[in-house]
């Protein structure tokens, strides 16, 4: 309250340097309360920013705009304000990062994982960015795992759209390209008129305006030059549609550049790219082919389950990879593990089908490690240090291990994975692995790795795996 009071009587004073004015208007702007009115503040903040003599300031007074309606969820406004941010930004790296960040997270709220990477990828393009601080290292551990979601969406995408033309019937796959490359050639013919307005605009720069018209004013400013602006109106109408008259017009309605859909072409010349037949010759129709991009696809949508509900508890878009990927001819190592992920995502927001997996598990698979844990929930208990929990019997193990006592290691940690109470069984299934290598059963121990890599998908435990078996195969490459 008592810096609110001090700020406002800052604005209210006649003769006061701009920065000082501005600045207190931001930072009254970031008390914000519930009881604050949110239409007033934003409306002093884009007051503040009509003014062009306050131009220097234009981002920050957006930035703030958009940390408000933000505040208030108004997700559209934000996202404008964010935007209008970083269009007047030249200076201001830090606060630009701030800005890349919050849309980042806006969008990756909303679950736009694709959109929300580039913006973290944004943060992290920056050149005076310090990666070592506490808030970088957050953003590029969820970019990194936002990278593989982003990997696996889009593989889904390529191969799915695959399947699906490889299914159509002749006529329709000859149909939809028709289709295509009449869109396709909409576009290029946008594009090329587009580069040659370009084109003409850039070889008018230099022409006396005394020539364009009767009487014109002196000067070369453009809008004096009728066939310049002109030109200008209708490449503006080619990149952006119509837009209405106000404020952030940029970033209502959409852009008017739509590419044709369909897939993508490198390097082909021109009589192909309109080529029905080209595009048609492009799809496979082998069936050993077409296994292995619908293995693809289903390992897509297993890795997608996996990070949907581990990493981000987005609990349905996890359920639904994982239905489509038991539907789609899976692999019978990973039907069981897959079904308990299903009961154990389907607990978070539907119980009936939750339970039907419950029962599954139990009934069909009773003397599986799964059915042990459902019928024996893990007690957690904080006893760490005492010598009957499995921690401290895990610990009694590595170090028999480290000290070459490989049978008497081994013994133990398959007495611990009978455990019902047992919740570190990917370390116990690694550490198996590697007494298995230490005792010279190289064969025995990469199946134990792979194993770990497939039962305990997205952890620390799984990629160890992966670079010891990497390591393997170096080893075993340099021997041959």
């Amino acid at each position: 309250d008592s810096s609110n009071a001090s700020f406002e009587a800052l604005l209210y004073l006649k003769k006061v340097p701009r920065k000082y004015r501005v600045h207190a208007q931001i930072e009254r702007a970031k008390n914000y309360t519930e009881k604050d009115s949110t239409e007033a503040l934003i409306f002093a903040l884009r007051e503040l920013a009509e003014d062009r003599d306050n131009r220097p300031y234009f981002d920050e007074l957006y930035y703030q705009a958009g940390i408000i309606a933000l505040q208030r969820d108004q997700i559209g406004d934000a996202s404008a304000f964010f935007k209008s941010s970083l269009q007047f930004n030249t200076k201001k790296p830090y606060l630009k990062s701030l800005t890349y960040e919050q849309l980042g997270n806006l969008f990756f709220d909303r679950t736009d994982y694709t959109l929300a990477g580039a913006y973290y990828d944004s943060v992290l393009q920056i050149p005076t960015i310090d990666k070592n601080s506490k808030r970088i290292r957050k953003i590029i551990k969820k970019n990194s795992s936002l990278a593989e979601v982003i990997f696996y969406e889009k593989q889904l995408q390529r191969n799915d759209s695959i399947l699906k033309l490889a299914a159509m019937p002749d006529d329709e796959k000859r149909l939809y390209f028709r289709d295509y490359v009449e869109r396709l050639k909409q576009y290029d013919e946008q594009q090329q008129i587009i580069a040659e307005n370009l084109a003409m605009n850039a070889g008018q720069e230099n022409i006396n305006p005394l020539n364009s018209g009767p009487n014109p004013p002196e000067g070369k400013f453009y809008f004096y030059n009728v066939q310049v602006v002109s030109n200008g109106k209708r490449e503006f109408k080619m990149r952006y549609g119509n837009r209405p008259w106000g404020d952030n017009w940029i970033f209502s309605g959409t852009v008017n550049t739509q590419k044709a859909e369909g897939p993508e072409i490198t390097k082909t010349d021109d009589n192909k790219r309109y080529d029905i037949d080209f595009y048609l010759s492009q799809i496979p129709d082998d069936p050993k082919s077409l296994d292995s991009i619908s293995a693809l696809r289903a390992d897509a949508y297993y890795n997608l389950g996996l990070l949907y509900k581990e990493q981000f508890k987005e609990y349905e878009k996890a359920a639904g990879n994982f239905e489509k990927y038991l539907a789609s001819n899976p692999n019978p190592k990973l039907i069981l593990p897959v079904k308990y992920h299903l009961y154990r995502t389907y607990e978070h927001f539907d119980a009936e089908k939750s339970n039907k997996y419950r029962e599954e598990i139990v009934m069909n698979y009773p003397d599986s490690k799964f059915a042990r844990i459902i019928l024996n929930p893990a007690v957690k208990t904080d006893n760490s240090d005492k010598i009957n929990s499995p921690e401290f019997i895990y610990k009694n193990a590595y170090v028999c291990y480290k000290e070459g006592d490989y049978d008497y290691a081994l013994q133990t940690l398959n007495d611990l994975a009978q455990r019902s109470d047992l919740t570190i069984a990917a370390k116990v299934d690694l550490l198996k692995a590697f007494i298995t290598l230490k005792s010279n059963k190289t064969e025995e121990g990469k199946k134990l790795l792979e194993e770990v890599i497939l039962n305990y998908p997205n952890t620390e435990e799984s990629q160890r795996a992966e670079s010891a078996i990497e390591q393997l195969n170096k080893m075993i490459t340099q021997k041959k």
